[in-house]
């Protein structure tokens, strides 16, 4: 889920511009207004799931409030993106198809990401967390910060599967076995 930093920047100084004007000529305190409608949306959401009113689809290796389970490996550079849903990544049967290591990133907003992988396995994963509940095998709870994770198997030097796993506001459980 890449954006352009220029875009990015663009639109939240339209929102900040547009929000100054409505507050002094009408009163109205935008960010709240934007946060209303986004708990309604939400709550309108789980009341009616996803054949409800709004028809939200996980397609691909996104998931917009739904819940789905991956067990296909991922290849490089993998981008999986999980918004207001909860998704379990099985990643035990992971084989490298090529001689290198393997990049895939996890996005969770607002949701839960459950990441299963095997200590037989070289595996890597660095955890960004913001105003989260980040959990991984070996007892570490991260709530705000980076940490990192790795199997056993795992050597620096040699081929691994590495996973950037981004979580904020939201849940991430690692499960090695």
């Amino acid at each position: 889920m890449k954006i352009n930093p220029g875009i990015f920047w663009g639109l939240i100084l339209v929102i900040i511009g547009v929000s100054i004007i409505l507050r002094i000529v009408f009163n109205i305190n935008l960010f709240r207004v934007l946060i209303a409608v986004l708990l309604i949306i939400t709550g309108v959401m789980l009341l009616f799931g996803s054949k409800g009113i709004f028809r939200f689809r996980s397609a691909g290796n996104q998931n917009i409030f739904g819940d789905r389970i991956v067990h296909e490996s991922p290849r490089d550079n993998t981008e999986y993106n999980v918004i207001f849903g909860k998704t379990v990544y099985d990643f035990r049967d992971f084989q490298f198809i090529e001689d290198k290591t393997v990049r895939a990133r996890i996005h969770t907003i607002f949701g839960s990401s459950y990441i299963r992988i095997n200590d037989n396995i070289p595996v890597k994963i660095k955890i960004d967390a913001a105003f989260s509940g980040a959990t991984t095998p070996d007892g570490n709870t991260i709530v705000f910060g980076t940490s990192y994770y790795n199997t056993p198997s795992f050597r620096e030097s040699e081929k691994h599967l590495y996973i950037e796993a981004e979580v904020v506001f939201g849940h991430l459980q690692l499960d090695a076995r």
